[in-house]
């Protein structure tokens, strides 16, 4: 418990720098996995760049969600959810679209 705690102080203490990184890094890795379908990139590029926004959402539904946990409930909170969401469902629609989750849809 005294693990979690720390966390959720590290996260109430640095929650401007922590969105401040993970915005960019959801909103830059979901537009390169745009990118990466847009030029036909499979495999690695996409993978990795859908991987890298997939880590940042977590965390940022993570910090969100400490917010929350101590009854913090303001507009920003559910920007930054809703964000996230957003960037969570661009990624695995490209990811299903393209076939990285299992089988690719029949394309017309």
């Amino acid at each position: 418990m005294p693990l979690f705690d720390a966390l959720v102080t590290f996260s109430h203490t640095y929650c401007v720098g922590i969105c401040g990184a993970l915005v960019p890094l959801m909103l830059l890795s979901t537009l390169a996995s745009l990118v990466c379908v847009y030029f036909g990139r499979r495999g690695w590029p996409l993978t990795g760049s859908m991987a890298l926004a997939g880590l940042a959402i977590v965390l940022m539904v993570l910090h969100v969600g400490t917010w929350f946990w101590v009854g913090v409930v303001t507009p920003i909170t559910f920007i930054l959810l809703s964000l996230a969401l957003l960037c969570l469902a661009v990624n695995a629609g490209l990811g299903w679209y393209c076939g990285e989750f299992g089988s690719a849809p029949a394309r017309v």
